[in-house]
This record gives structure tokens, C-alpha cells and sequence, in this order.
């Protein structure tokens, strides 16, 4: 929650903790990044779902710090990184596959210029084959980001998995001989994995 979330996404989640609370329900936020909330209209929305919460899970101490600034108390919030970022793959003895997974995160197309990060990802899938990868792209999260897989797969064709949960997406990433990855539960999940990132 905050200012690259936009208002309309902290609109909606000001709405629906304030409903979970009216109905009784314990609102806990899971860790995930906060801030900067420089944008006004972003602060006070944040500050509006915030004030709801029953316990806040900052990922790290950055996120913590900016919740702090909305005047949320430190009772309530608390860092606490990715929760499966300690839990590695059961069967080390696993054999990768020569496969470069690809898993975008749309934020960074907003942020570089749609066509600038396709040019990248297209170079990413250049370079795994040439070096001799299988090159798979991997959804992670929502339409956007398989939007931006069909475009860079547009241009050089590969199989893009959108159906796997997230227990199977840590899996196939730990089978996976190299992960480039834009979102940050890949990343973690490869780390986790000792998938080279």
C-alpha cells in the first residue's frame, strides 16, 4: 500500500477494511512493502484502511518506518519478512532443468516505458537461448503481467505457465536452472531454492 499503488487501489482496500471491521472481523495486513506515501490523497486513504488493522506485518524496515509516519503505533505493526522465505525445497537431490524462467512484474513496464522493459525481457530470452536455456515465462500475478509475457513472447515464441500455485511455482522455480525475475516472491522463492536470480 502506497503511492505506486495509486488511489484507486487504496480506495478499494480503505473500503474493504472498513467493512471487515464494521462486520467484527480481525483485519491483518501480510507482509508486504509500504510507502513512501508522499502523495496526499495516497497518505490519508492509507492511513484511513490502516487505522483498521489489528496487526500490520511491514516487510522490511523501510515499509515499517513509513507506516510508523502515517502515526500508526508500533504496537500494531511489525516487520516481518516473506513468510516462505524460509522454506527451502524439500529434495536438494533434485535435477534442474536447463530452463531460464522469466517472471515480469508489470510495475516495471509503468515505471521504464512499456516497450523499453519488452525490449529488455526480449533480450533476456535472446541471451537463454544463445546459451543454450530452455526459456519459459512464469505467471506470477494478475492479467498485467501475462499481458506483458504475450508481448515479449510475441516477438521471440516460448511457453508461458499460468496455472500453477504458489507451492508449484517455488517447485518448478527450484527445478529451474536460472530465475530473471521483476516481482519480489520470485525472487525470494529462488533464493530459498538456491536458484541462481
Amino acid at each position: 500500500l502506497g503511492d505506486p499503488w495509486g488511489t484507486h487501489t487504496a480506495t478499494w482496500l480503505s473500503r474493504k477494511y472498513d467493512q471487515w471491521k464494521a462486520q467484527g472481523l480481525t483485519v491483518i495486513a501480510l507482509p508486504q512493502a509500504y510507502g513512501p506515501f508522499e502523495d496526499r490523497n495516497v497518505r490519508e486513504l492509507a492511513i484511513s484502511a490502516l487505522k483498521n488493522c489489528d496487526r500490520i506485518y511491514a516487510r522490511e524496515q523501510e515499509s515499517y518506518d513509513h507506516v510508523l509516519s502515517l502515526g500508526i503505533g508500533g504496537d500494531i505493526c511489525k516487520i516481518c519478512p516473506d513468510m516462505t522465505i524460509g522454506e527451502g525445497w524439500a529434495d536438494s537431490t533434485v535435477e534442474r532443468a536447463k530452463r531460464l524462467v522469466i517472471v515480469p512484474n508489470w510495475h516495471l513496464s509503468d515505471q521504464e516505458g512499456s516497450s523499453e522493459y519488452i525490449d529488455c525481457l526480449s533480450e533476456v530470452v535472446k541471451w537463454g537461448r544463445d546459451n543454450g536455456f530452455e526459456v519459459v515465462g512464469l505467471l506470477h500475478e494478475g492479467p498485467r503481467d501475462l499481458a506483458i509475457l504475450h508481448k515479449v513472447s510475441q516477438r521471440l515464441p516460448f511457453p508461458i505457465i499460468s496455472d500453477l500455485s504458489g507451492w508449484d511455482v517455488k517447485q518448478y522455480i527450484a527445478e529451474s536452472a536460472v530465475v530473471v525475475a521483476g516481482r519480489y516472491h520470485a525472487v525470494v522463492a529462488a533464493l530459498a531454492t538456491g536458484t541462481p536470480v
